[in-house]
């Protein structure tokens, strides 16, 4: 079989150069060392034989202490590494600044070793062992084992420097008693729909985490966990736009006109509508689209996208927050190293998260380097909350639970393995996280469409007069008053029990309206029923309701039996109705339904948890789609006999060889991928040999499928759409170690062989390209 057509060559091909055929990567864990007080970028892992014995080294490309820059390290350190016995015993073990005197190695059940130091400085270094292999690190300042027995020694001269180098970072109180001090503040910031919230502490103290719970715009009251995710700004001073003036928050006045709400949904303009599929109602009774509306008019006005109003509100927030941390607590806690961690929705897309971050970073100057890392979703954190506040109940290890985080905005939900209880608690994701903008703020557009029924079009209106003073008291007051505080029809009829605040379910109104029995309507007073107020509930309720009954048929068929928890956190999650439904949902299965006490800050809590030594981690993520790209690969005459793989077959310009565009997935949804793991993708493309520097520079398209078998040709694309665009720039490679060829017509040309490189994080994936084994930073991501 033949074929005429003909394809210049400098397209992306994926896998090894012909006539070798192209398979699917397969995510291969790399070997990596965990320091409890040393953070790595990458390792590798080398192999050391002697005559008898063979001993893996993993070489630390990257060193910090305690995440600071040590500075002040001699360049001529040499690490010396002596093979002993092959036995678990203590061995000697000195890397600057992290030395231990109990080396614990652990293997996981991946086959991973890993080798935990605590973070102790002895008093004199040990003497230099007979070198048998010298190790030399990419910043020549450490190395360590992972394997049997083997240890590790540097030069005294190295080890003082290093100490010198800890010692100045830490502004000349690094060292005290011999221990590296690594205090840092870190900073939780949860941004949420309706309600945002910062929680800080320190790593000196991990357990100890505190909310910012003093705000402008209440007088007197000290016990604020959230403020209003909403914003208003002033006149434009059209020769000065970007100093317009606003005020966020509590500092809004109920009379304010122009206020902006639920901005924070803009960030991902893909999921608009999903309050109204979730719920059934329609786009007319859909308040959220309603703020949206609002937001627009307000964007076109001050010349402002969401990410600069998002970055506007975060910096006013943060900006107090920092002056109440600073005043509540110890001299010179400013002065320590600050870490941030930002709160997304798990079904938030890349790009929103993306948008967030760039938020962020516009919004202070102290947050313009927080990167992907710094991201995690709200039920991770949520889970990393719950699993601190139920610490002594007894978890033991095969545990599972669903974690739903009913928030104002959004439900969220993850599932959760507990892997691990000893020395630190470390669980993976068994089913991957869902979720539905189904949260509170959808209970009070129910309310306010049941005004709209009971009083009218008129009434409503008159009650939103004069800047919506009466409309926003009655707001106020059933979210505040009445929302919190249902428990069940009967209940709330009955008047709650003796032991229960009295119930208020009467709302004055705040304008002159005639009497309604009918709608329980007297002296301008609306009494609310349990019946209604179920009807409220209901449709929110029942949407939570399916998305937990599908975590747990994920758990079943996971782990083969159910989970034994579902932890309820989030604002909405402190809903006694939503908990009392839920625990009626999963009588007799044997799943308790547990709420921390403090649920309305389980997510803004989490989050600094996120960055702690020492507290439960999550290890493993479980891919929600298949990710790959079109790539051309060779012509298979027996895999590709159909009408469409015939018709899309070319001949290679610079090959000579017969090629088809194929879709290489090279992750598969469901995998699980542990934490930090590289998913490495091999590439190819030609350049010329008087190549320009855009010739290499390479864009290339990552592809998406939420299919359960997504399709293997670019013509089948059912399920399949775009991620993002990465684009690469390798100029500075050397052309010496490029492939070179010849094309059928004697004419040569280089083909520059590179890895696509996916990392998984807590919310959001990350790029890079590697090439003569040099990682080259994704120069632009386009979603």
């Amino acid at each position: 079989m033949s074929f005429s057509m003909t394809q210049a060559a400098d397209g992306l091909k994926a896998g090894p150069f012909p006539p070798t055929a192209p398979s699917v990567l397969k995510v291969e864990p790399v070997s990596v060392v965990d320091f409890d007080a040393v953070s790595y970028e990458e390792t590798e892992v080398t192999t050391i034989t002697d005559e008898t014995k063979t001993t893996k080294v993993a070489k630390v490309s990257e060193m910090h202490v305690a995440d600071t820059e040590v500075v002040d390290i001699t360049s001529s350190s040499d690490i010396s590494v002596s093979p002993s016995d092959n036995s678990w015993t203590k061995p000697e073990v000195s890397v600057p600044a992290v030395v231990t005197n109990e080396v614990t190695p652990v293997k996981t059940s991946t086959g991973r070793y890993f080798t935990r130091f605590d973070s102790y400085v002895p008093t004199s270094p040990p003497p230099k062992l007979s070198t048998a292999t010298t190790v030399t690190t990419v910043a020549e300042s450490a190395s360590t084992v992972v394997g049997s027995g083997t240890s590790v020694s540097t030069t005294t001269a190295a080890f003082q420097n290093l100490k010198l180098g800890v010692k100045k970072s830490f502004g000349g109180a690094g060292l005290k008693h011999g221990v590296v001090q690594s205090k840092k503040l870190i900073i939780g910031i949860d941004f949420g729909t309706t309600f945002t919230g910062i929680a800080y502490g320190l790593t000196s103290d991990p357990t100890n985490i505190k909310i910012v719970k003093k705000w402008p715009g209440i007088q007197g009251r000290n016990d604020i966990v959230k403020i209003p995710t909403t914003i208003q700004y002033g006149s434009v001073n059209d020769n000065n736009i970007k100093d317009v003036d606003f005020v966020w928050g509590y500092k809004i006045k109920d009379n304010a006109e122009r206020v902006i709400r639920g901005f924070k949904l803009g960030l991902d303009p893909a999921k608009r509508g999903f309050w109204t599929k979730a719920v059934g109602i329609s786009e007319d009774d859909d308040m959220m689209l309603f703020h949206e509306e609002t937001t627009m008019v307000e964007m076109e006005r001050l010349y402002r996208s969401t990410v600069q109003i998002v970055a506007d509100y975060l910096g006013a927030v943060y900006k107090h927050a920092i002056a109440k941390i600073a005043k509540d607590e110890m001299t010179g806690v400013l002065e320590l190293p600050r870490q941030f961690v930002i709160t997304v929705p798990a079904i938030w897309s890349d790009q929103a998260k993306t948008a967030t971050l760039n938020a962020a970073r516009l919004a202070h100057a102290d947050m313009k380097f927080v990167s992907p890392e710094d991201l995690v979703t709200e039920p991770e954190a949520a889970a990393l909350y719950a699993l601190q506040s139920f610490r002594n109940r007894g978890f033991k290890t095969g545990d599972t639970f669903v974690l739903c985080d009913a928030g104002g905005g959004t439900v969220d939900l993850i599932s959760y393995k507990i892997t691990s209880l000893y020395p630190r608690m470390q669980v993976k994701e068994v089913v991957s996280a869902t979720g539905a903008a189904v949260g509170s703020m959808m209970i009070n557009n129910g309310f306010e469409r049941y005004l709209r029924q009971i009083l009218g079009d008129d009434v409503l209106a008159r009650m939103k007069d004069k800047g919506g003073v009466a409309f926003n008291a009655v707001m106020r007051e059933f979210d505040q008053k009445i929302k919190p505080y249902f428990q069940s029809a009967e209940h709330w009829d009955d008047g709650g029990d003796e032991d229960d605040d009295a119930i208020n379910n009467i709302i004055n109104l705040g304008i002159t309206i005639d009497d309604d029995p009918d709608h329980n309507i007297t002296d301008n007073n609306l009494t609310i029923t349990g019946d209604v107020l179920e009807e409220i509930f209901d449709p929110l309720v029942t949407a939570t309701e399916k998305l937990v009954r599908e975590q747990i048929d994920g758990v079943k068929q996971s782990n083969g039996r159910g989970p034994n928890y579902i932890f309820l956190v989030g604002g909405f999650g402190a809903s006694p109705y939503l908990n009392r439904r839920l625990e009626e949902m999963v009588a007799g299965e044997s799943i308790q339904v547990l709420r921390p006490e403090d649920a309305q800050a389980a997510v803004v809590k989490g989050a600094v948890l996120f960055k702690m030594p020492n507290t439960a981690q999550v290890i493993a993520s479980i891919l929600p789609t298949s990710l790959g790209v079109k790539a051309s690969v060779l012509y298979d005459s027996l895999e590709h006999t159909s009408p469409s793989a015939i018709l899309h077959a070319f001949t290679d310009a610079n090959e000579g060889v017969t090629r088809i565009p194929k879709m290489t997935w090279f992750i598969m949804k469901g995998a699980e991928l542990e934490r930090d793991d590289r998913v490495r993708f091999p590439c190819y493309r030609d350049v010329p040999l008087d190549y320009y520097p855009e010739n290499l520079r390479f864009t290339d398209e990552l592809q998406e499928s939420d299919e359960p078998l997504p399709p293997k040709f670019p013509w089948e694309g059912k399920g399949v759409k775009r991620k993002c665009v990465l684009t690469s720039d390798l100029n500075g490679i050397d052309p010496g170690q490029l492939v070179r060829r010849k094309d059928p017509n004697g004419c040569e040309y280089y083909s520059v062989h590179y890895e696509l490189v996916v990392a998984i994080r807590s919310a959001i994936l990350t790029f890079s390209v590697e090439c003569q084994g040099r990682t080259f930073a994704i120069a632009n991501v386009e979603f």
